[in-house]
């Protein structure tokens, strides 16, 4: 797989991207207008003086990103998963000669397709997926696996920052009504922001990445990692020991040096340096890491040919740092667009008419802006000779009309019912009746053995033991009834067998809450229930590093976002400690903790209500309301 082949693998994910970031954006826009409405002339109150509304309204924030991030999965999970074939069915492009290895009495790589004229046969690297032999499938798996682990992990930041986006927004539009600014100015300015800064990740070190940057990164890395591991795998069964690692001219500095030369795997060559240690492979910083396009290829000596000229390092520098200004102006391009959806998006909600011509008035001066990046933009390219990047410098609203296929396939997605004790809401894994789209099909006897593993640690987190029956039976056709995974009432548990550990981890849960009640106990607190159940199984699977999808969502962030604000504990301490209250319990105990909090931090009567109430989406059930 070569650099460009790599960046084209990963196109469909980028647009994919791209649209779930405009979504988001939207969403959160959405929610300022909603606030500015509630508000009236008023406009915004800053959450530092204990704004209860603004917080809701961030809950309201989250539970909608997350809704748009479960129903963008299966498209992105798809495209995801088209890339990794991608390095499946390449394997680095490695091309074995016939007459090479049977002269060095190596075996023929398992699957290969021999081609070429009748004396001198090549065997070609690049197998169908279906040939891969088993240990291969299980590389691929591995990478597979921990990118999908990466990406969940990037979505639960996004979800956290967008509701921190929102609440900047409030707080800095109450700021700028404060100073004599009119609130349908201060609005515009809150929706400009919004959109400038994009979704994004915030990393403990307080470095952001955007989401397209962060998802493009994982892919491109995973991918990358499963080629270089399908390649060394094809070389030790081959018996070979030299690598030869690719070349192009915008190569990082760091990473010029060991580019387009022949290590030595073993380290024992007395002609070519040690593999891992010149290159850094393995390392975050080193070949194949963190975004790296390199790629490496067998080589064989005396019969290869070294394609790779010798790098200019001054030349490559300069070309790098065209390069590089090259991206910063097409991020550029694609905020400006950004700003003017998001604009426009307002434009079109707001029934506000004064709102309105200020929007546009703003939309007349971004576009201009445009105007000027995009003349820029090309000059640039045509004064350095680089090759203009249009995927790069369009957002999903402003994309190529030969790009709207991709956007516009929509993927089937699971709906929600109301059965008892289902993992519903969970909506949107990339699966259509029973069929495998991204999960690994797991048999009767393999869930079985995951949950008897779940059983045995589930003690760390509950102070109930399980009641689970120590059977599982598999059902796909709950997929067609909007369902993942069931815990019955006689502690069976009934799962679709596409389905991840999360899904597991949350009927087990229920095995040690629910199970202990009769149905109209589940009834009456059907909503405490699956809430503290599945924020309780997100800990678990953010500690553990376990992909899962999210159920519930706007039930969860009830408690979440009473955690972010009362302080409760970590999520994992308050998880845990509302988990193991007594389900006929549960609701009025959270209650009365809200309620000592209020009056510890004398909330008016105004707020009080308004806590209670967001507080009140926990109480009742579908069958058993209050």
């Amino acid at each position: 797989m070569t650099p460009d082949e790599l960046v084209k693998a990963t196109d469909g994910v980028e647009l994919k991207i791209s649209e779930l970031n405009q979504k988001i954006i939207d969403k959160i826009v959405e929610n300022l207008l909603l606030r500015f409405e509630e508000t009236g002339q008023v406009v915004f109150t800053p959450s530092d003086e204990y704004s209860i509304k603004t917080l809701r309204r961030a809950g309201v924030t989250q539970a909608d990103i997350l809704a748009e991030i479960q129903k963008a999965t299966p498209g992105i999970q798809k495209e995801v998963k088209k890339a990794f074939k991608q390095a499946a069915t390449n394997i680095g492009r490695v091309k074995v000669n016939k007459r090479i290895q049977e002269t060095l009495n190596n075996p023929i790589p398992e699957g290969a397709n021999e081609t070429g004229t009748a004396s001198e046969k090549i065997i070609d690297g690049r197998i169908n997926e279906k040939e891969l032999s088993a240990r291969q499938k299980e590389l691929l798996e591995d990478v597979y696996s921990r990118t999908k682990n990466e990406i969940n992990k990037i979505y639960e930041g996004v979800a956290r920052s967008g509701s921190n986006e929102f609440q900047d927004a409030c707080n800095e539009a109450a700021r700028m009504v404060r100073g004599g600014m009119g609130p349908q100015k201060a609005v515009r300015e809150a929706i400009k922001k919004v959109a400038k800064d994009g979704t994004y990740i915030q990393y403990p070190s307080g470095h952001k990445d955007t989401i397209e940057v962060a998802v493009l990164r994982a892919v491109r890395t995973g991918v990358n990692q499963a080629n270089a591991k399908l390649v060394l795998d094809l070389a030790e069964a081959t018996g070979q020991d030299l690598v030869l690692v690719s070349s192009h001219e915008d190569a990082r500095p760091a990473h010029q040096e060991w580019q387009g030369k022949i290590y030595s795997l073993s380290g024992k060559s007395k002609k070519y340096p040690e593999f891992r240690s010149a290159t850094g492979f393995g390392t975050v910083q080193g070949l194949c890491g963190a975004n790296c396009r390199h790629t490496f290829t067998i080589y064989y000596p005396g019969f290869s040919k070294n394609p790779y000229k010798r790098n200019n390092k001054r030349s490559n520098k300069k070309k790098y740092d065209y390069t590089q200004e090259q991206r910063k102006r097409e991020r550029d391009i694609r905020k400006q667009k950004r700003i003017i959806d998001a604009l426009e998006k307002a434009k079109a909600e707001t029934n506000d008419p004064e709102l309105k011509r200020e929007l546009q008035a703003e939309i007349d001066t971004q576009k201009a802006k445009l105007r000027d990046k995009k003349r820029d933009y090309d000059d640039f390219c045509k004064a350095h000779g680089l090759k203009k990047q249009a995927i790069r410098t369009h957002t999903y609203k402003s994309g190529p009309v030969e790009n709207k296929s991709v956007w516009e396939k929509k993927e089937p997605e699971v709906k929600a019912n109301g059965r008892a004790t289902s993992y519903k809401n969970s909506i949107k894994t990339p699966m259509e009746k029973g069929k495998n789209k991204g999960y690994t099909k797991r048999t009767k006897e393999e869930l079985e053995q995951t949950a008897r593993q779940i059983k045995d640690e589930i003690t760390q987190y509950s102070d109930r033991t399980s009641k689970w029956s120590g059977n599982i039976d598999i059902d796909n056709s709950l997929l067609d009834k909007g369902i993942l995974g069931t815990k019955e009432w006689s502690c069976n548990i009934t799962l679709a067998d596409t389905v991840d550990n999360g899904v597991v981890w949350h009927e087990m849960l229920h095995s040690c809450s629910v199970s202990y009640y009769k149905s109209e106990i589940y009834n009456a607190n059907e909503y405490i229930e699956e809430a503290t159940v599945e924020w309780l199984k997100q800990q678990i699977c953010s500690e553990k590093n376990i992909f899962n999808v999210y159920a519930y969502g706007d039930k969860t962030i009830v408690l979440q976002a009473l955690n972010e604000f009362f302080k409760f504990g970590t999520d994992m301490e308050f998880a845990k400690e509302i988990f193991n209250i007594p389900l006929p319990e549960r609701y009025q105990w959270l209650e009365n903790r809200v309620d000592e909090r209020l009056r510890q931090a004398g909330a008016s009567f105004e707020d009080y209500n308004d806590v209670m109430g967001f507080v009140e989406r926990l109480k009742g059930g579908s069958n058993g309301r209050h």
